[in-house]
């Protein structure tokens, strides 16, 4: 049973004796429980209680907390069958959750407030992400949560820099990867090896990354301009085709095909999508149901999903190894099982390629 917020106490008391019968007293807990975590949540406020779930709406609550800055977070705590003897699971949207200081005489009123003292200490790498987003080209995600530490910055020239912010560290060097065609990535590799130990924790990021990579980042385009600036393909990420007689007619093209559904809308190159379809098996079994005539249309995953991992076909990466010597390394995506491909990640972070600690 869920309880939605509420500042009525009575209201909460009256959906704990509300449970039904056939809940069963086996995953009841003692009246006296419910007591006392109504009293926490009073010492709280029940003005933050976003919404409650399990045991009468109880074992598993939701508060809203504001961070010095006024962003708006949602911390998650779930009590366990020994509350408060053991401490309770925190979920929230922070790149890394506070080290819980418990004992059995903590209260809820004590995560809060811990939780309270873990947002201010990552108010300065908050303030470096929305500087990121602010002035640099960020193509990805385009929707960034609290959490997410990754971003892909547009160089121009279809030319890419993955970065991953440490979260702990966030003035520190921070782990890079470059992506682009041949020959064009070559200068700000060179530069970034040359220059890394420019990098200074009393400057903004983005002058920072501008002085290392000795390179004027471009800024992000204009709403006009970005509509245009997405035509690149979701799969390959480069507007053209390379010329190549092997690609015929395809040699050097646009994107020639826009996904129709509402939630992608993604321009891709035909021959990209040619060659990611029969990559995959899942395309192979739905073709067999349809020639078996069990089905009439072909559902499957959005090319988008597999970008990460397309990138590894049409482009070159650079990644660093520990001496600080760069190695292109040329493998392509169909020879890799599918959970193998850096796709399958789910935070979709860039792999360790550098760190400060590689060129000291």
């Amino acid at each position: 049973m869920a309880l939605h917020a509420t500042s009525s106490r009575d209201s909460v008391r009256a959906a704990a004796e509300g449970e039904p019968e056939w809940a069963g007293d086996a995953s009841r807990r003692p009246a006296a429980f419910y007591s006392a975590v109504f009293a926490q949540i009073e010492e709280v406020g029940w003005e933050r209680l976003v919404s409650g779930k399990g045991d009468g709406g109880v074992s598993c609550l939701v508060f809203r907390i504001l961070d010095d800055q006024g962003r708006n977070h949602l911390l998650e705590i779930t009590l366990p069958m020994n509350y408060p003897s053991s401490p309770p699971c925190l979920v929230a949207d922070v790149p890394y959750l506070p080290e819980l200081q418990w004992s059995k005489g903590s209260r809820l009123k004590d995560v809060v407030c811990q939780f309270q003292e873990h947002l201010k200490i990552l108010q300065d790498y908050w303030s470096i992400m929305d500087d990121i987003d602010k002035v640099l080209w960020v193509v990805d995600p385009t929707k960034p949560t609290f959490a997410m530490s990754h971003r892909r910055i547009a160089l121009g020239d279809d030319c890419y820099l993955l970065l991953h912010v440490n979260a702990r560290k966030p003035r520190s060097l921070p782990e890079v990867r470059f992506l682009g065609t041949d020959g064009k990535l070559d200068r700000l590799i060179t530069n970034w090896r040359k220059y890394c130990k420019k990098w200074s924790a009393d400057k903004k990021f983005h002058e920072n990354l501008s002085t290392v990579l000795d390179f004027a980042l471009p800024p992000p385009p204009s709403v006009n301009i970005e509509d245009d600036e997405q035509v690149d393909c979701g799969i390959c990420y480069a507007k053209h085709l390379p010329i190549d007689d092997e690609l015929g007619t395809h040699s050097g093209g646009t994107t020639d095909y826009t996904c129709e559904n509402p939630s992608c809308s993604r321009a891709f190159h035909s021959v990209c999508l040619r060659d990611w379809l029969r990559a995959i098996t899942t395309t192979r079994q739905y073709v067999k149901m349809i020639n078996t005539q069990e089905a009439k249309t072909i559902f499957l995953p959005p090319p988008y999903e597999l970008v990460y991992s397309m990138i590894l076909y049409f482009l070159t990466i650079y990644p660093f190894s520990p001496d600080g010597t760069s190695q292109v390394v040329r493998r392509s995506v169909w020879e890799l099982p599918l959970l193998q491909r850096p796709c399958c990640r789910e935070d979709h972070r860039p792999l360790k390629q550098s760190s400060e600690a590689d060129f000291s």
